[in-house]
């Protein structure tokens, strides 16, 4: 039984509405949930657990209850629940449980957890997530590229780990990109305010304002682990930066659905100034395949461009106009001469 269902039964019951099979599914549930959990420590509950079970079996013995000792049945059952059945069964039964999700190449995936937060998994990307949340934080691991409209709960921030970097919300829209053989790693916000912390390098804690992204250089990061030392650089001085805050990309249209770094959601590819290899990366993973570079130097190319959910060959036939280059496809694998 849900407790929603529950709770409109046990209303019924307090109304005197409820009919004998009704309380006696009410009851059931009572001795059911108490078995349950009764393999489970219990420190300081022995009172309210036999006040509960002789409420319980006293109601058990009557077809017609007045209404005080409806509501002292009531309020034990409540009591059961709230302090023997949620929390206990939650503490004890669910402690340690981590459930993964994940969307392959080629597809993309949404989910919903516990706190009412909704993701949506962009291709070759993975979830590691609680089933449900203890604690002071909601925290979940991320590797690879995911949208996130968090649920508000200013008193349990939501972290997102990340191989190079930690975001912290409390309830916002933001897309973080976090695969590992990317040269990047970035995080957009949309709405609401992020504070990042890296994992390496730089320790000051950085917060971003709408419209705004955070980008960190994976060689930078690989950088500092071998290095502690490494100072920020700024975009004037080298383009391998460590971190630098950039605004978003918009493009012609206006709205949401015009941020160039969600545009996966509208199965949209935007690429400014990035290098071939990296955009392989991005089509590796939206269509499934393997590329790999027999010239090196083409690997270097660099496009700007923008591709509105078109075909694989399409997609190359319009890189090969900008730049010269010849491919050949076997199977799922793709070379590029």
């Amino acid at each position: 039984m849900k407790e929603e269902q529950f709770r409109a039964l046990l209303e019924k019951y307090l109304n005197g509405a409820a009919t004998d099979s009704e309380i006696k599914s009410l009851l059931n549930y009572y001795y059911s949930f108490e078995q349950e959990i009764s393999d489970y420590p219990q420190t300081n509950s022995k009172e309210l657990r036999r006040k509960a079970r002789a409420f319980m079996q006293g109601s058990e013995q009557r077809k017609k209850v007045n209404a005080p000792v409806r509501w002292l049945v009531a309020a034990s059952i409540l009591l059961f629940l709230s302090f023997m059945g949620w929390l206990t069964y939650q503490q004890y039964y669910l402690q340690g449980e981590q459930e993964s999700f994940a969307a392959a190449k080629g597809e993309q995936k949404a989910i919903t957890l516990s706190d009412g937060t909704e993701i949506r998994l962009n291709a070759g990307s993975q979830i590691l997530y609680p089933r449900y949340f203890k604690g002071e934080t909601r925290e979940i691991t991320l590797s690879g590229e995911a949208y996130f409209n968090v649920s508000k709960n200013p008193e349990k921030p939501f972290i997102i780990h990340t191989e190079q970097m930690d975001v912290k919300v409390l309830g916002t829209v933001f897309n973080v990109k976090a695969y590992p053989e990317d040269e990047t790693t970035e995080t957009a916000l949309i709405s609401g305010s992020v504070a990042i912390h890296q994992r390496l390098g730089l320790q000051k804690e950085i917060i971003l304002k709408p419209m705004e992204k955070f980008v960190l250089h994976r060689q930078a990061f690989i950088s500092a682990a071998q290095e502690p030392s490494v100072e920020k650089k700024t975009a004037e001085s080298n383009k391998k930066m460590e971190a630098v805050i950039l605004p978003l990309n918009m493009g012609k249209k206006d709205g949401p659905e015009a941020i160039a770094e969600t545009g996966w959601l509208q199965r949209r590819m935007t690429f400014r100034d990035e290098s071939f290899s990296s955009i392989a990366h991005v089509l590796e993973r939206y269509y499934d395949v393997e590329i790999s570079f027999e010239k090196p130097a083409i690997a270097g190319y660099r496009y700007s461009v923008t591709f509105e959910d078109e075909e694989l060959n399409n997609l190359l036939q319009s890189l090969q106009t900008a730049a010269s280059f010849n491919y050949r496809k076997e199977g799922k694998k793709i070379f590029i001469y």
